[in-house]
């Protein structure tokens, strides 16, 4: 057994919104001090930064890097490593884990690799998810990166490990389950955060959905959706991201009519406090690994309707039971099941109260502690070896 400190090198691509950039940041700010987390990103950057404590030494690749950059940057990891020495290199996206599995022949061989998959892998390749010359590298280097390269592999949802099993042949014992960790105490102290918006504020229900408008996201579904419901209430829809899909969602929303009654929010620092605020949290994704931001809705403590989508929405809403479950891309049954909700909130409020207690078995103390366990025992499963 390992009594001492042990060195962790963390390598994502920078700290904008995505989900997966939620999770380095909580596990960076909470592991115990029996790590001294490297975080190693292409550039120390974007929207979530600013909520990253000051405890370890951050790298960049990127600075000053000209192009083609994918190829060049395996040199600054190289000479980043070298320097940093760590006992463990933990890889958190598709793009970083090709990385490293690059450059295993000159990673000295008694440091251990993990690598994180966050995504449905047969559907997040059916979408625009991986796209250009990175998508078919990576389809041919699934099987070997994640049986040969790497010693474990973490997955985020049960459903989306079976299909990396039967249909990506990556060996299930390589495979660790671990969901994202949930900074409950912070979600519901910035969900409280007060403020004033007559959207949100004159009584009429707000549904609201966030993620990057994306296709993945299905945005194009909850606006049809919704367009349902307002023939049935007097209701409101906010939307919160960014994303390459924008312009083509609101000139959506002018076709249906619904340019009055939808707000886009854009980016938001603090998106829990508006989640609070609205009557139905709705997740219209076409697929999904274990989202995050279902994890902090169960914490703030308002009823969600989610696409019956693989894979993570069943297993983060208990099979229903902590929220309402639609058939995948059901548009109308999407619609109904708001309307129940509106007219029968107290078994939406039931849920809800079931979810703010089942999201604690995500939380971020729990899960980093999951995270230690598997990173001692891979060093010391390589030490033996």
């Amino acid at each position: 057994m390992i009594n001492r400190k042990i060195k962790i090198a963390m390598i994502m691509t920078d700290l904008n919104d995505l989900g997966v950039q939620r999770v380095v940041v909580n596990l960076y700010n909470h592991f115990s001090e029996r790590i001294e987390p490297a975080l190693i990103l292409w550039r120390n950057e974007g929207k979530i930064r600013h909520f990253l404590n000051s405890r370890g030494k951050i790298y960049e690749t990127d600075t000053h890097l000209s192009r083609p950059r994918l190829i060049r940057r395996l040199k600054v990891y190289r000479q980043i490593l070298a320097e940093v020495q760590p006992v463990i290199i933990l890889s958190f996206v598709p793009v970083t884990n090709i990385s490293m599995a690059w450059i295993r022949s000159s990673v000295p061989h008694n440091i251990p690799m993990i690598a994180c998959e966050h995504a449905f892998l047969t559907r997040a390749f059916s979408t625009r998810e991986y796209r250009g010359l990175f998508k078919p590298v990576y389809r041919m280097m699934i099987p070997g990166m994640y049986n040969k390269i790497f010693d474990k592999l973490i997955m985020t949802a049960e459903a989306g490990i079976e299909d990396a099993v039967r249909h990506w042949k990556i060996r299930r014992e390589k495979i660790v389950l671990i969901y994202n960790p949930q900074d409950i105490d912070d979600i519901r102290a910035r969900a409280n955060e007060r403020f004033s918006d007559e959207w949100f504020d004159d009584g009429i229900p707000v549904i609201i959905g966030a993620g990057r408008l994306t296709a993945q996201k299905g945005f194009d579904k909850l606006l049809k959706a919704f367009k349902i419901l307002r023939e049935r209430h007097k209701v409101r829809l906010a939307i919160l991201g960014r994303g390459e899909l924008e312009g083509q969602l609101k000139a959506l929303a002018r076709e249906l009519g619904l340019s009055d009654h939808v707000k886009f929010l854009g980016f938001q620092t603090n998106h829990l406090k508006y989640i609070k605020k609205s009557s139905i949290f709705v997740l219209s994704s076409i697929w999904e690994a274990m989202p995050m931001v279902v994890g902090e809705t169960m914490a703030v403590g308002t009823p969600i309707v989610s696409f019956d989508c693989p894979s993570g929405p069943r297993e983060l809403l208990d099979h229903g039971r902590c929220g309402f479950l639609v058939r995948d891309q059901d548009v109308v049954a999407l619609a109904d099941e708001m309307t129940g909700i509106l007219r029968d909130e107290g078994e939406a409020r039931r849920r809800a109260d079931l979810a703010s207690k089942r999201v604690e078995e995500f939380s971020v103390e729990i899960i980093t502690k999951k995270y230690e366990d598997l990173l001692f025992s891979v060093v010391e499963g390589r030490g033996r070896s």
